[in-house]
């Protein structure tokens, strides 16, 4: 149920460069994806509140549960409030017809394959990409190492509601990690460029982690969640913005829908080695180091692959090369890149329904 939220934002941000001009995708990629973040936080806060006002244990989870079910309700009733149009896709064309759910769960899954082999073929997307999966598996290793920490070892003897009252101070210090990113992001690009900006943000991630996190206090791995919390938003930030710039608009929503799947899957691998090998009480030193190192490595591999990038500075956003896009292989006719440019404001491309419709 959670995993389809994904499907939410990869709508949001394929639709986005639609919505506001592009010399403004860094800000509103600052704003749209933390706002839903830090009121995700805020869920979790709330739902910490219901669980200890219900009497904790198993009663409080199945009472969280229940208003977690009635929020998604209201959620719902506010999406239905909007116009069916109002994101897109456009309307059909005349004489046009929609294809049946094999036929767009077929070109769904064909899509995914070309949209990985339109970003391979696009370096600083290629890059931007394999920096915000790989900095994702060492953020689910640290997350997996704080939730034990806090059971197990900082209030083994208290219990795990004390535990668990102690966590929300690392939730709400995350939470302000990522509100902090979405402030300093845009002002950070405005003079560095972005692939510079993520190399700095990986480069503080390890040596936040090595630093702090052999310490196995409290205060320190506070100070990690909320370091580490500007790291992973301010990655996301500029490699989404880097995404939406890169991609020709016929590929940009499926583009997303790879990207929201390398975001998740290295989070979820990551957890999982570290299960395999973390002591029952977090305390590892093993895998501190490994994160420390696999933040310091993946912002020295991006920094050599994007050297370019990293060294040009700030460039004034705007829509990708024009041109043709090579087609990949298994794309559908009515999937195809145009010969066009890609759609910008007063382009051609950007005045035709049937292109339009195929980004979303």
């Amino acid at each position: 149920m959670l995993g389809v939220n994904r499907f939410f934002l990869s709508s949001l941000s394929a639709a986005l460069p639609h919505v506001v001009s592009q010399d403004t995708l860094v800000m509103a990629n600052a704003i749209a994806p933390t706002v839903g973040t830090v009121v995700a936080f805020a869920g979790g806060l709330a739902g910490l509140g219901v669980h200890f006002a219900t009497g904790g244990g198993r009663g409080g989870s199945a009472a969280t549960l229940l208003v977690a079910g009635g929020c998604y309700l209201v959620a719902g009733g506010i999406g239905a409030t909007m116009r069916r149009d109002l994101l897109g896709p456009p309307p059909l064309a005349e004489g046009e017809q929609r294809r049946g759910l094999l036929a767009e769960l077929g070109i769904a899954v064909r899509g995914l394959v070309s949209g990985a082999q339109h970003i391979w073929q696009r370096r600083p997307a290629a890059a931007a990409l394999g920096a915000s999966g790989s900095q994702r598996a060492m953020y689910g290793i640290l997350l997996l190492t704080s939730i034990l920490l806090y059971r197990n070892y900082f209030f083994r003897a208290s219990g795990a509601n004390s535990a668990l009252g102690h966590f929300t101070l690392v939730v709400i210090a995350a939470a302000i990690g990522y509100g902090t990113a979405a402030v300093i992001t845009p002002i950070a690009t405005r003079r560095l460029s972005k692939a510079a900006w993520i190399t700095a943000m990986l480069a503080l991630g390890g040596v936040v982690t090595g630093v702090l996190g052999p310490t196995f206090q409290q205060v320190a791995f506070l100070a990690i969640s909320l370091l580490l919390g500007v790291v992973a938003q301010g990655v996301a930030i500029c490699a989404t913005t880097i995404l939406q710039q890169q991609m020709d608009d016929d590929y940009r929503g499926r583009a997303f829908a790879f990207y929201d799947m390398m975001f998740n899957i290295p989070f979820v691998l990551g957890a999982l080695v570290a299960a395999e090998i973390i002591p029952d009480d977090g305390r590892s030193y093993l895998l501190v180091a490994v994160a420390a190192a696999g933040y310091l490595l993946v912002a020295v591999a991006y920094g050599l692959v994007s050297r370019q990038d990293v060294l040009a500075g700030p460039s004034p956003a705007g829509p990708p090369p024009a041109g043709p896009s090579p087609s990949p292989g298994g794309s559908p006719p009515s999937e195809s890149p145009r010969s066009e440019s890609p759609s910008s404001p007063g382009s051609p491309a950007a005045a035709n329904p049937s292109a339009q419709r195929r980004n979303s």
